[in-house]
């Protein structure tokens, strides 16, 4: 599965919470789109991200103008923190900060086009502008891992059957 479709998938059953790959709250899962994402594949807590996505660890240029580049799982977690859940742990609620609108050239590289003040934790991204990027970044899956484990499983009993077929038809059974 691709990790943007585990992102959204994920986020169905688990809410946003910016820092923490998963919490539990009075039976309620919480967890950052990298959580929301190990959910999905059924691999809450298991650290796998890396192992089920390595192409989170190439870099890539920050989609906003926070940071040059970065490793995917560096931006996917920058995004999703402090641009979708506001999350600014130097700034207290009343302090303003300064949010910037950028626009992307051919290299995937960002510029300012305009700025504006936003105060913590208004978010300016939504989950799906996130989901979005990672979708952009991650590497075309052409068949789903799933239905290739199908098909996969279906050849592997046709061929058994032919297999069978062809060997009683030698012994004239």
């Amino acid at each position: 599965m691709n990790l943007s479709d585990a992102i959204l998938l994920g986020s169905l059953t688990t809410k946003p919470l910016a820092g923490k790959m998963h919490a539990h709250l009075d039976g309620v899962e919480y967890g950052c789109a990298l959580g929301m994402a190990e959910n999905a594949i059924g691999e809450p807590g298991k650290g796998r991200v890396l192992a089920r996505w390595p192409w989170l660890q190439e870099i890539f240029c920050y989609p906003c103008t926070c940071e040059p580049k970065g490793a995917g799982i560096d931006i996917v977690v920058h995004l999703f923190d402090y641009h979708v859940m506001g999350h600014c742990m130097w700034l207290t609620p009343t302090t303003p900060t300064v949010v910037q609108k950028v626009e992307w050239d051919d290299s995937g590289c960002a510029t300012v086009v305009s700025s504006e003040y936003l105060r913590p934790r208004q978010a300016i991204w939504t989950l799906e502008e996130v989901v979005s990027w990672v979708r952009s970044m991650e590497p075309y899956e052409t068949v789903p891992e799933m239905v290739q484990k199908i098909m996969d499983t279906k050849y592997s009993i046709e061929w058994n059957k032919f297999s069978l077929a062809a060997a009683l038809a030698v012994k004239g059974v």
